[in-house]
């Protein structure tokens, strides 16, 4: 039971951290859509105009938890650093962040400062707002969700965790202490970060669509210039041939032969996952979104990631009815030593309010006896209405269902 519980939970809390950052999570054609949410999903939102549509909609409608809400909650946090005055959003690339940085260096100089060195002076510890004397004091915290984390498989104290607009943290004993290793660099929101199985100094990392590579042990960072502009979801080596790595990433799956200083795309289509089959480092299965047909596929490769051939037996199939009403933009892959040959896989999903198959976040947790020639889904239920205690919905579970 401790072993099933302990995969529920590592299969699940990565899913989760999928789900808060910038993955669009409903399809805009959605005739059900707030406009606050149109707006926000567009090519190019304003901050203040979908603030002032989030404010009108719900000043004339009771609020409700959903994932629109929650994308909105994490959305203003990961642009908040890039809004022009006039609202508009602006990510920079890494040659202007490099530009930023060295003025900001020349700025931190004391020479260049009229009023001296400058010292900091707190707060190092945020509480929040009491708007009376007489309520309670509670500490808080703006980097409170670990987007990403890796332990070194050649020391097993070392621990590098990337936080939501709080960069990159290090532990050198095993979680119970962390030193930030990115503070100087122009890193917010990171969302994949990878230790070299056998040099634990070797960490990759990819923070607001830019890619860094240390070989120090996080003191410095160099840009890796030709994976930007894409979100990267996971990073993985290769256990038996560490210069292999590949990224899961937004434009899909990057394949490098040079430990990561080099990359060239493998399989087109946004990436959300990859796993190596245990024991065998030649098999690499990646989970891979098709325009077409709006649905993530496993894809497998039996000579390390060269080529891929998609796996669709027993997977997820749209209803007829349901045409256009779909999408999985992702999920998880779990994969365990303890049979090889097991392969699972949390697909997630979303569903317009015109489907007669009700998607809140979840569509299955889809299993290979095979090496992921064939799936099958063993809990055979998919969509509302959901049960917490018979039909779980892992996606929204800190939410009424």
């Amino acid at each position: 039971m401790k072993k099933i519980l302990l995969f529920s939970l590592l299969l699940i809390l990565p899913c989760l951290t999928i789900a808060q950052l910038t993955v669009q999570p409903a399809l805009l054609k959605d005739p059900a859509l707030p406009n606050w949410a149109k707006e926000m999903y567009s090519p190019n939102p304003n901050v203040y105009v979908v603030e002032k549509l989030y404010t009108a909609f719900y000043g004339a409608h009771p609020f409700e938890k959903t994932r629109h809400t929650s994308y909105y909650k994490h959305w203003k946090k990961f642009v908040q650093p890039f809004v022009k005055e006039d609202g508009t959003i602006h990510i920079p690339d890494a040659n202007e962040k490099s530009s930023l940085k060295h003025a900001r260096a020349a700025f931190k100089n004391p020479g260049t400062l009229a009023g001296g060195p400058w010292s900091f002076a707190g707060p190092e510890k945020q509480y929040n707002i009491r708007f009376n004397p007489g309520d309670s004091i509670v500490q808080i915290s703006w980097q409170a969700n670990v987007y990403c984390i890796d332990q070194s498989m050649s020391n097993p104290n070392v621990l590098y965790a990337g936080c939501e607009n709080g960069g990159i943290y290090k532990s050198i004993d095993k979680g119970l202490t962390w030193q930030y290793k990115s503070l100087q660099e122009d890193m917010t929101s990171v969302t994949a970060i990878a230790v070299h199985p056998t040099d634990e100094n070797d960490v990759i990392a990819c923070s607001d669509y830019v890619t860094y590579r240390s070989l120090d042990g996080g003191t410095t960072w160099n840009v890796i210039n030709n994976l930007n502009n894409q979100i990267v979801w996971q990073f993985q080596h290769n256990p038996d041939n560490p210069l292999i790595v590949f990224a899961a990433t937004s434009n899909g799956l990057e394949r490098s032969q040079d430990g990561g200083n080099t990359w060239a795309n493998v399989v087109p289509g946004g990436c959300m996952s990859l796993e190596h089959k245990p024991g065998s480092s030649d098999v690499v299965y990646a989970l891979i979104h098709d325009a077409v047909t709006n649905i993530s596929y496993v894809h497998k490769s039996i000579d390390s990631g060269l080529t891929f051939t998609i796996k669709p037996n027993g997977w997820f199939t749209i209803p007829p009815a349901d045409s256009g009403l779909i999408e999985s933009l992702g999920g998880r892959i779990a994969v365990t030593e303890a049979d090889p040959n097991r392969v699972y896989v949390l697909l997630v999903g979303e569903s317009q309010s015109t489907a007669s198959l009700t998607l809140n976040g979840q569509i299955g947790i889809y299993r290979s006896d095979d090496s992921g020639e064939n799936w099958t889904h063993p809990h055979n239920l998919i969509g509302a209405p959901y049960n917490a205690a018979t039909h779980p919905n892992m996606m929204t579970f800190f939410r009424r269902q």
